[in-house]
C-alpha cells in the first residue's frame, strides 16, 4: 500500500472516519505497533511508517536524511484515500512527527491531532552527549542501557550486525534535529510522557506548546521512556478524546498530578 514507506496494520476500516499514522522510535518498525490494530474503534484506521533498513526494508541502506523521509511519508500518505490524520510520534517519531505535520499541511491533508510523546522539544538543548560519534561496542552499551531494546538481541552478533547501522542512522537522525521554537502544528497537539523518564523531563515535554498554533494539551502517565505498547490504551484514549471518538474504554494510568 501507498509504496514502502508507510503499511496498514490490521483490516481497512469500511467507513473510515479517522487514519492513525505512527512513526516509532530510534530502531523501531510498524511491529511496535502491531497490537494497537486490535484496540480500535469501527472507522480508525492504522498505519505506520517503515523506514529503510527495518522490517519488510531490511536491505535498504538506513537513511540519515529527514528530508527524504518526510518526502517518502507525504508521497505514500496523499497516494491513501482522503480521511483526516492522526500522527503518533515516540521519541525520534516525535520530531519526525514534527515536520511531516508542516508538510501535510502544505500538501492540504486534513490533520486532525499531532501527538507527541518521550520526546524533548526540538529547540531545546541535549541533556546528555550525543551517542552516535561513539565506537560499535560503546555505541550498543549506551543505547543497551537506555532499555529500549532486549538484552538477547544485543548479545546476538548477527542480528546486532544488521541492526547497528539502523540505530546509528535513527540516533544520527534524532540527535541532529534541531527546530527553532514556531507555532508551526495547526492542528491540536498533545504531548505525553512519563512520570519516570530518565532522559526527557516535564519541563522539555511541556515546551512543545511553543509549536502549537492550536489546542494543546500535555499529559503524563506512570511510565518511564518506552511506553508505546506498555500504555497503548491510555495513549489511544488520548488521541480520541482529542479527536472525538470518546467512547474507547480503557482503564487509565494517567499521573493525578497531569494537566
Amino acid at each position: 500500500m501507498s509504496g514502502d514507506w508507510l503499511v496498514r496494520i490490521g483490516k481497512p476500516a469500511e467507513r473510515p472516519v479517522l487514519r492513525l499514522l505512527c512513526l516509532p522510535h530510534a530502531g523501531g518498525g510498524p511491529s511496535l505497533f502491531r497490537s494497537w490494530a486490535n484496540a480500535l474503534p469501527p472507522g480508525v484506521e492504522l498505519v505506520a511508517a517503515q523506514l529503510p533498513g527495518r522490517d519488510r526494508r531490511l536491505a535498504e541502506t538506513p537513511c540519515r536524511d529527514s528530508d527524504t523521509i518526510i518526502k517518502g511519508i507525504v508521497r505514500a500518505a496523499l497516494a491513501l484515500p482522503s480521511v483526516p490524520l492522526a500522527l503518533y510520534g515516540h521519541s525520534l517519531g516525535a520530531a519526525l512527527a514534527l515536520d511531516l505535520a508542516v508538510s501535510l499541511t502544505q500538501a492540504k491533508v486534513p490533520l486532525a491531532l499531532v501527538t507527541v510523546a518521550a520526546r524533548a522539544a526540538p529547540h531545546l538543548p541535549p541533556r546528555r552527549a550525543p551517542l552516535s560519534p561513539l565506537a560499535d561496542h560503546a555505541f550498543l552499551q549506551a543505547v543497551g542501557a537506555m532499555g529500549g531494546t532486549p538484552r538477547e538481541a544485543l548479545e546476538h552478533e548477527e542480528l546486532m550486525a544488521l541492526l547497528l547501522p539502523v540505530l546509528r542512522a535513527d540516533f544520527f537522525l534524532s540527535e541532529g534535529f534541531v527546530r527553532p521554537p514556531a507555532p508551526a502544528i495547526k492542528c491540536p497537539l498533545l504531548a505525553v510522557t512519563g512520570c519516570n523518564d530518565p532522559f526527557v523531563a516535564e519541563a522539555d515535554m511541556r515546551a512543545w506548546s511553543l509549536f502549537a498554533a492550536n489546542r494543546f494539551r500535555f499529559e503524563t502517565l506512570e511510565a518511564g521512556h518506552f511506553f508505546a505498547q506498555s500504555h497503548r490504551d491510555d495513549i489511544l484514549r488520548l488521541i480520541f478524546e482529542e479527536t472525538g471518538c470518546t467512547s474507547f474504554p480503557v482503564r487509565s494510568a494517567l499521573c493525578q498530578e497531569a494537566s
